[in-house]
């Protein structure tokens, strides 16, 4: 459960931030288009559908991704975590989390880049500034899930210590 709660947590972010790239600009001070247009110059709605696209494709890139990088960490765990830190699973959840939703923003920016209207710029200079959005709000949204819910690869053993609500 905790894996899909962050997978999903997750995903929802990267296409938050990856779905400007799906819209047009907006006109700039000097650009009358909107003049000679139908209509007043406004930033338009979210549109579901290329937001559930993206969130949709960064979750079935990050489920498989999390499952594999959460099975390392268990196996490793006697060597990577010390002992007797109550932050350090929490902490080592949040990064190996985040660094996977970083990953898939790259991938997830391409995708929004193929529904925009117009050509914006490329991939990989838009994406450049999304993956740093995106490791920072997915470390702090996966050292939040993993403070409150626990982490997946001590989830379900009982000498594990959890949150008494």
């Amino acid at each position: 459960m905790v894996l899909g709660v962050s997978a999903l947590s997750h995903a929802l972010a990267v296409g938050w931030v990856t779905y400007d790239h799906t819209r047009a600009p907006l006109p700039q001070p000097g650009d009358h288009t909107w003049w000679h247009g139908s209509g007043p110059a406004r930033p338009e709605a979210l549109h579901v559908g290329p937001f559930m696209a993206l969130t949709t494709a960064a979750l079935y890139l990050l489920l498989p991704m999390s499952a594999l990088a959460a099975q390392i960490i268990r196996r490793r765990a006697d060597r990577l975590l010390p002992r007797g830190g109550t932050m350090a699973a929490p902490l080592a959840f949040a990064a190996v989390s985040a660094a996977a939703a970083a990953a898939v923003c790259l991938p997830a920016a391409a995708l929004a880049s193929s529904f925009s209207p117009v050509d914006g710029p490329s991939v990989w200079s838009a994406g450049a500034a999304d993956v740093l959005t995106v490791l920072r709000l997915c470390a702090a949204v996966g050292l939040l899930l993993g403070v409150t819910l626990g982490v997946p690869w001590t989830v379900g053993r009982p000498d594990t210590p959890f949150l008494r609500r």
